[in-house]
């Protein structure tokens, strides 16, 4: 995972480059698919081959505006699973050393299992020895944590410059 912030300063906020597939509030999912690769609408077993970040806005402590955090993926499947995380917990922040956050726990073992992927990178085999499960319980976590649009919402990328 990789980690970047900045700031709007008095502008709203907009996406530079990338395309803005879903926005919960100050939550969106973005794909970094090259949209030359893209047929419309995009399938989402092709994005989740992409890479894919997730974005928060939040107020700018120490400037002027809109503050942003993207996490980004190779893969825009682990996109998914940290939007849908985020969804359901809420806002919450990563503690030292390799705690799980309150309202990460609050929430349940499918929400540990999301984290422990999204924040540490853990494989499912490695996640499904430290919670003493099978691989096929993981999977099942994470298929009922990640984002997925509505069934009749068929996915367009890229069809707004001006985002």
């Amino acid at each position: 995972m990789r980690v970047e912030s900045g700031e709007y300063g008095d502008s709203e906020p907009s996406l530079e480059s990338g395309g803005l597939i879903d926005q919960t509030g100050d939550l969106w999912l973005i794909t970094d698919a090259d949209p030359d690769t893209l047929t419309d609408p995009v399938e989402l077993s092709t994005l989740d081959k992409q890479p894919g970040r997730v974005r928060y806005h939040h107020d700018e402590p120490y400037a002027d505006g809109i503050g942003w955090k993207d996490h980004g993926f190779d893969s825009f499947r682990d996109a998914r699973l940290l939007y849908g995380l985020r969804q359901t917990v809420g806002e919450y922040f990563d503690p030292e050393g390799s705690a799980i956050p309150r309202a990460v726990a609050i929430e349940g073992k499918e929400a540990i299992a999301a984290y422990l992927r999204v924040r540490y990178e853990y494989s499912r085999s490695g996640i499904a020895d430290e919670m003493d499960v099978s691989k096929q319980t993981i999977s099942n976590h994470w298929n009922r944590m990640r984002w997925k649009p509505d069934e009749d919402t068929e996915i367009a990328v890229f069809e707004d410059e001006e985002q």
